[in-house]
């Protein structure tokens, strides 16, 4: 059984996903990117360059069944591996897919209809699926039907639209601590500065952000951390 970790970037975030590739390959993870932009890079071990524009909210469910894996790590360029990230890919085999829930955490203020809004928003920037599971056969023809039938308002993507799609399936997702999708410092991408967490226990697998991990932060440790927002 095969895994690795897929990209969808283009433009700036390329370099991005480098980085974070790069980072991966030091814990023995392969990657593929998708792009609609003709690259050269040795940063990845598979490149899929597509024909058609692909969408900024959509973008995952538009390449799904292009990725090379039987297991994905679906992963947002703006990342770094911090960890080894053998349990998650697991717990991905055993449920079918393991992912952690969004610092939104409810559907509730999304404004969509038909969904109780207690419903939890999971964070598709690191969401580990293993497509051979039995939950997970035809997933993404199912989740596409549930996108292109919905009929409503509210913020509707990738992210919203799969959380939706987990609850009205039924499926029941692995959810792992915040520590494998840490949103760290926000402040470069929020202009009232937000936390994910700035306190909090154990190893973080990955940093997702565009803001460096802070110098003496020990971040690879089994002991209590609290992140000051400087």
């Amino acid at each position: 059984m095969s895994k690795g970790i897929t990209y969808v970037a283009w433009g700036k975030c390329i370099a991005e996903a480098e980085r974070s590739a790069s980072s991966a390959k030091k814990f023995g993870y392969k990657s593929c990117l998708i792009t609609k932009e003709l690259i050269n890079s040795n940063c990845f071990d598979t490149i899929i360059k597509v024909k058609k524009e692909l969408s900024q909210n959509f973008n995952i469910l538009d390449t799904y069944n292009l990725s090379p894996w039987d297991q994905t790590l679906w992963l947002d360029a703006d990342t770094l591996v911090l960890g080894n990230l053998d349990y998650a890919f697991e717990k991905a085999r055993d449920f079918g897919i393991s992912l952690v829930i969004a610092p939104h955490s409810f559907l509730g203020g999304r404004n969509l209809k038909d969904i109780n809004p207690e419903t939890p928003e999971y964070n598709c920037g690191a969401m580990w699926i293993d497509r051979n599971h039995p939950t997970m056969i035809g997933f993404r023809e199912k989740w596409k039907k549930i996108v292109d039938n919905y009929n409503g308002r509210g913020w509707w993507s990738d992210q919203s639209s799969i959380s939706y799609t987990i609850h009205k399936l039924k499926i029941n997702p692995f959810v792992l601590p915040l520590n494998w999708n840490f949103r760290a410092f926000m402040n470069n991408e929020f202009t009232n500065g937000e936390f994910h967490s700035n306190n909090g226990f154990g190893p973080i697998k990955i940093w997702h952000s565009r803001t460096k991990v802070p110098k003496d932060f020990k971040y690879d440790e089994y002991k209590f951390w609290k992140l000051d927002n400087d």
